[in-house]
């Protein structure tokens, strides 16, 4: 299976698991993660098979620990503060990450998050210290 087929596997398998096979899906981009734009009929997402781009990479942002820690702390800001994030989904199972297997056989395992999409633009802005990138040009770069 090449790469891309793999991770569109992945990314239908993960949709399963939160009530969304049924949701429109593109390929943005391998950074960090593996990133989809998800749309259904009422709603967007942003969707992360977090897998790095080389094995060179350090691979603490893939531990399922790292990811959830991040999960739960963008899920305090949505409730806490005013600022508008990146709103993480649970899946079924009411957990922030969800665990998918390559293929039916105990073979590689990757971990994904779902969170709800922000529409933005990618800032033309010079960056500053005073103007760093634009939050919601994240969902843009990714």
């Amino acid at each position: 299976m090449s790469q891309i087929t793999v991770y569109d596997h992945i990314a239908q398998a993960t949709l399963d698991q939160y009530d969304l096979a049924q949701g429109q899906c593109w390929f943005l981009g391998h950074s960090g993660s593996v990133t989809f734009r998800i749309k259904t009929q009422e709603e967007k997402f942003l969707l992360r098979i977090h897998r790095a781009i080389s094995s060179s990479q350090e691979n603490v942002w893939q531990s399922p620990r790292v990811i959830e820690s991040e999960l739960l702390w963008l899920s305090a800001l949505d409730l806490d503060t005013e600022l508008v994030v990146q709103k993480p989904i649970k899946n079924l199972h009411d957990r922030w990450v969800t665990q998918v297997n390559e293929d039916n056989e105990d073979t590689e395992i990757f971990y994904c998050s779902l969170l709800r999409w922000i529409d933005g633009e990618i800032s033309q802005a010079e960056r500053t210290p005073q103007r760093p990138a634009s939050p919601a040009a994240s969902n843009l770069e990714q």
